[in-house]
Formats: structure tokens, C-alpha cells, sequence
């Protein structure tokens, strides 16, 4: 599993994967994409720009290796909600891309608007504050809320490799689909990563 390698090689990986994603879309599915540049990944998380219409959009692309709802870490270091010891997370927080492109199993890809995540998670922590967790236990604390028959959860939960706690929000796609706000591509990727 990609998430207990050390970080260089999850980096290095991650790129990989991102890369075959980005190829089989263009290859595949008539998009176009572009490089991003090192400090457009590294400080924006946009790992490509779709271009379309005459348009450039940030793209973040991720690959699930398990579970098909959308993974977003908010906050990598928890310490409790609105905690100034809190280290913002990678995906949304700290990023600027417009479109979340996720392969959420072997030949499908969906790609969401960003800012349709964004709201939803803001509404489900305004929830949190204003309610409280719905679950808390020796395993975490944990937020369910649902959206058009569709389970959306926050966890609180331990890192695989150094147990610190961080804060994730799981989407299911249907979500987004319900919504309109859903592309989704079939695509033939390499088995192997490497």
C-alpha cells in the first residue's frame, strides 16, 4: 500500500500514477493537459492544467486504492477543530486547484469541481462545531451526515506511519453526480506502477 511507503518514494510514486492518469485522459478521452511546473505542484498542489475552451484549470489528481468515495486530508497534524496547532492539510487547504481528478478504481477516473468539495465540507465542520462530533470512541472521533442518500463522513484518524492524527472527509461520488458536478472517463491504465 502506497500510504505506508516513506515519503520520497510515495512521492515519487504518487507522480508516477499522476502521470499514466493525465496520459490515459488525453490519450484516451480527448482532454488536453499541460505540466504543471515543481512550484505549481509543490506550493499549489496543481499537478496538471486541463486546458479547455480556451481555459487553463488547475487539476489535482489522486489515486484511491481503496474505497470509491473522494479522500480529502483537511488537516494533517489534529489537534481539535480550530486549534491554531493544527497543520493544514494537502488537498483543498493548501492547494488552488479547480478541478480534484480522482482513478477511484482500476479504469475509472471522476473529476469534481473543487469548490463543490470545498462547500461541502465547510458545511459538514460548521456542523461539527455547531453539533459536535456524532461518534467519538477509542478508535476516533467521527462526523456522518448525509446528502441525497449518500453517507459523507470527517474522521478523525491515526496516520499509518506515525500514528498522529490527522482529519480526513470522505465523499461519496454519488454526491457530486446527484449535483450535476460530475465528469467520469474510463480508462485503461499500466498495472504495474513502476
Amino acid at each position: 500500500m502506497i500510504g505506508s511507503l516513506e515519503k520520497s518514494d510515495r512521492v515519487r510514486l504518487g507522480r508516477l500514477r499522476e502521470g499514466q492518469v493525465a496520459k490515459a485522459l488525453t490519450e484516451q478521452c480527448n482532454l488536453c493537459f499541460e505540466d504543471s511546473s515543481h512550484d505549481e505542484d509543490c506550493t499549489n498542489k496543481i499537478d496538471r492544467w486541463l486546458v479547455r475552451d480556451g481555459k487553463r484549470y488547475g487539476v489535482q489528481i489522486k489515486v484511491r486504492e481503496s474505497g470509491k468515495d473522494l479522500l480529502f486530508e483537511l488537516v494533517d497534524r489534529f489537534y481539535g477543530l480550530d486549534d491554531p496547532r493544527n497543520k493544514a492539510g494537502r488537498d483543498l487547504v493548501q492547494g488552488s486547484a479547480e478541478i480534484y481528478a480522482v482513478l477511484v478504481d482500476k479504469d475509472t477516473v471522476v473529476m469534481i469541481p473543487t469548490e463543490i468539495a470545498k462547500k461541502i465540507i465547510d458545511e459538514a465542520l460548521a456542523d461539527v462545531r455547531q453539533h459536535g462530533w456524532t461518534s467519538e470512541n477509542i478508535s476516533g472521533k467521527m462526523y456522518r451526515w448525509n446528502v441525497h442518500g449518500e453517507k459523507i463522513e470527517l474522521k478523525v484518524q491515526k496516520d499509518p506511519r506515525d500514528h498522529r492524527d490527522k482529519l480526513m472527509a470522505f465523499i461519496p461520488v454519488g454526491v457530486f453526480e446527484h449535483q450535476q458536478q460530475l465528469e467520469t472517463y474510463k480508462v485503461h491504465l499500466p498495472r504495474k506502477w513502476h
